[in-house]
């Protein structure tokens, strides 16, 4: 299990369900990719901080998915 989180959603805070999975013992192992907009170091702090696996911008995403699949996936 993966998750692809856009943290540009306008109906949830992306950032606060990261850090809830991150908090139950039942989530906490699911690698979390999430995607921003280049140059939004604010909403990219939060989602480090929140405990994303991985914080990747929109158009490095799709040039590198596979590489950030296996880096996201790594068994730790």
């Amino acid at each position: 299990m993966l998750v692809l989180a856009d943290l540009e959603s306008r109906k949830d805070d992306i950032c606060k369900v990261i850090a809830e999975l991150r908090a139950d013992a039942a989530t906490q192992h699911i690698p979390v990719i999430a995607i921003a907009k280049e140059g939004d170091t604010m909403l990219i702090k939060a989602a480090e901080k929140a405990g994303a696996t991985l914080v990747a911008g929109e158009t490095a995403i799709l040039g590198h998915l596979t590489h950030f699949l296996d880096r996201a996936l790594m068994v730790e």
